[in-house]
């Protein structure tokens, strides 16, 4: 008598991208947008050129190596978002440095982000009780929310350095 495995379908988020999706993304960045950048880019990733060509035409999928170093190469946030599409992550950019004077710079972020993340709560606030959410409106909350993460995380970053 034979034994059959049977596996679980397999587990995607409706909003998942295939691996395609990744590679149309890097080509439109490397051939469209920035011209002239495919052959240094193929060395900086150790590929040959037919190799690096393959991948951008479907032929051959990135490996997680080469995902890494076309994030710091190209450091195109589409890239990450089609990445991390259909879970439960997002991505934020790292600020650029830490602080130089932790203390002061440091309070200062605290309340800076407090109060972004308070414009946000409230402008969500006053969308839902005048039932007045428009694209426009949707847009303004989001770059506030944006804002808002982006303190949050140089807040981070310098308690971090702080510590050490």
């Amino acid at each position: 008598m034979e034994t059959q495995t049977i596996l679980p379908p397999r587990m995607t988020a409706p909003d998942a991208q295939t691996p395609d999706e990744f590679g149309q993304i890097v080509r439109k960045i490397v051939i469209h947008e920035r011209r002239g950048i495919l052959k240094e880019l193929a060395e900086s990733l150790g590929l040959s050129y037919g190799a690096f060509y393959n991948r951008l035409s479907h032929r051959a999928e990135f490996n997680p190596r080469e995902i890494n170093m076309l994030l710091r190469e190209l450091a195109d946030r589409r890239m990450v978002d089609c990445l991390l599409a259909g879970t439960e992550f997002h991505a934020l950019r790292r600020p650029a440095e830490a602080i130089s004077k932790p203390d002061g710079d440091v309070t200062e972020l605290a309340l800076s982000s407090g109060m972004l993340t308070l414009s946000a709560v409230r402008a969500v606030c006053d969308v839902l009780r005048n039932r007045d959410l428009d694209r426009e409106r949707a847009i303004q909350i989001e770059n506030l929310i944006l804002q808002a993460q982006k303190e949050l995380s140089s807040l981070q970053v310098a308690l971090l350095s702080a510590c050490h």
